[in-house]
């Protein structure tokens, strides 16, 4: 090998070959690698061939394929009407649309999808507000289908949040309440004098200013500053209302329905107990519909009484209900219980009635008594002589005063 020089022509042509092959089996379809590396050759005289060979092979990859064309990623398009507007247009993409005045109609611009144009500064925050809220429809929806598996209201689920978020609410008006709200600076009302350095006096341009932002801020110190998004709580007709959302019926469901319509009549409080994860509200809706839809159905079903079934009544709602008898006998033992209650409260108001009149007639007793025999006076005086104070006697009184004129003399 060391006997081989690099300006050899066998050895040029051989290293050709070699490159050529190489970029041939590199040359497949949906290979990464499409551009080999060709060293520079210097010119030889029977090399000719060799290099006619690798231009034809860079001719046959083509120029195309080798770099990608960026200029349709900033191409505009102009929309004559709303029916050439794309089905899936990317946000990013909606810059690249625009409407043609000439011919664009008003009905299709009041339109309420018309995905083209610059995005203004509020399409994040109303594509946030849409994602948030199709997440709380997720969650109404995953709510509703745990009342249905638990076979309970669904207010009863939602009781622990609901109990929960007026916990916090409470919580937050009380620490509002007793926030320590700081006193702003309001400073002077009137314009203030000051005396300049040759004994003059000047209007103070200081108290001619009044810098509300900052008393404004002093006084909402204490409160919490959040940034609400404006497109999550919108407001129209039905944010008030009480109409709630009824999942589709099935049709274990509405077989359930008419039994228990040949059953029980238009009785809807005795239906709702069968399907506790729906309203009264929304068991009347469903008959309503049906008689509307299938008024035949309805007819068959009301005229077609069946004989009520009570076991298979507590069956459907999963509860242990008592017998009519049975009902009845608890019944009548509250009362019973009831009445004996009130004859002891009377009883009990005619002892204590005794009671007072016999102490009373005790005390006048005692009072009469007291009066013929004088004790009423004594008992006066003793209960005054509880309440005296005793400063002196009579005799202390003048001692006092005949020392008195002896002090004054020395």
């Amino acid at each position: 090998m060391s006997s081989i020089s690099e300006s050899d022509s066998s050895f040029q042509a051989i290293k050709k070959r070699r490159m050529s092959s190489r970029s041939s089996i590199s040359r497949k379809t949906g290979s990464a690698q499409r551009i080999s590396i060709v060293s520079h050759l210097n010119p030889v005289e029977d090399g000719t061939s060799s290099a006619g060979t690798d231009e034809s092979s860079l001719k046959s990859e083509g120029v195309d394929d080798l770099f990608q064309r960026t200029d349709k990623l900033y191409e505009k398009y102009t929309i004559a009407c709303a029916n050439q507007i794309p089905k899936n247009i990317a946000d990013g993409d909606s810059s690249r649309y625009l409407v043609d005045e000439d011919n664009f109609t008003i009905a299709d611009l009041c339109k309420p999808n018309l995905p083209i144009g610059e995005t203004s500064d509020n399409f994040q925050r109303a594509q946030e507000a849409l994602k948030a809220k199709h997440q709380l429809r997720l969650q109404r929806r995953a709510m509703r289908l745990k009342a249905r598996e638990h076979f309970k209201p669904l207010n009863e689920l939602n009781k622990e949040e609901a109990d929960r978020l007026l916990e916090s609410r409470k919580k937050a008006a009380e620490d509002i309440m007793n926030a320590d709200i700081p006193e702003p600076d309001r400073g002077h009302n009137a314009i203030q004098l000051r005396i300049s350095q040759d004994g003059t006096f000047a209007v103070d341009e200081e108290s001619t200013v009044v810098d509300r932002h900052k008393n404004a801020t002093l006084e909402h110190a204490h409160k919490l500053r959040m940034d609400e998004n404006p497109f999550e709580n919108l407001f129209n007709s039905a944010t008030y209302g009480r109409q709630q959302y009824t999942d589709p019926w099935t049709i274990d469901e509405l077989m359930q329905f008419y039994k228990a319509l040949s059953m029980w009549g238009t009785d809807f409080n005795l239906i709702a107990q069968m399907f506790p994860y729906r309203t009264r509200r929304q068991i009347k809706a469903k008959f309503v519909n049906e008689e509307k839809k299938n008024p035949v159905m309805i007819e068959l079903a009301l005229r077609s009484k069946l004989p009520p079934d009570f076991d298979q009544y507590c069956a459907d709602i999963r509860k242990d209900l008592v017998s009519l008898e049975d009902f009845n006998h608890k019944l009548q033992s509250l009362q019973a219980d009831h009445e004996e209650h009130l004859k002891q409260i009377e009883l009990s108001k005619q002892s204590a009635k005794e009671e007072d009149l016999q102490t009373q007639k005790v005390k006048e007793m005692d009072n009469t008594h007291k009066k013929s025999s004088g004790g009423l006076r004594q008992d006066q005086l003793n209960a005054y002589r509880k309440t005296e104070v005793v400063l002196g006697t009579i005799d202390q009184m003048k001692r006092q005063r005949a020392l008195e004129p002896d002090e004054t003399d020395k």
